[in-house]
């Protein structure tokens, strides 16, 4: 297939005028892998979602997980730089009963 697709087929980025700031193979480098991240993902790096904001992937590819309390989770860190209060860590533990996602243990 690769043979087939055509030139002007690639990865790139364009700014708010529709010019193309950067394209070939490298451009989104460092999104989804290990490497320096390449001029696209510098000019437009990804932000986080809630996913992310909770020490999940980037990538949306885990779709089942083995849970852990609430309060195990936050005393990891896994919340970023949030510490919750102890009122907000009994909230979360109302909305989350059976805990949530130990991102760890996806195999990743």
């Amino acid at each position: 297939m690769a043979g087939n697709r055509p030139a002007a087929a690639a990865d790139h980025c364009t700014d708010a005028q529709g010019r193309t700031v950067a394209a070939g193979p490298r451009v989104w480098d460092g999104i989804l892998d290990q490497r320096a991240p390449g001029p696209c993902t510098r000019r437009f790096p990804p932000h986080a979602t809630p996913r992310i904001a909770a020490g999940g992937p980037l990538a949306d590819d885990v779709l089942a997980c083995r849970l852990r309390p609430v309060a195990r989770a936050a005393a990891a860190g896994v919340y970023g730089v949030w510490r919750p209060s102890r009122a907000e860590l009994r909230r979360l533990e109302r909305i989350f009963p059976t805990g949530v996602c130990d991102y760890s243990k996806t195999g990743r």
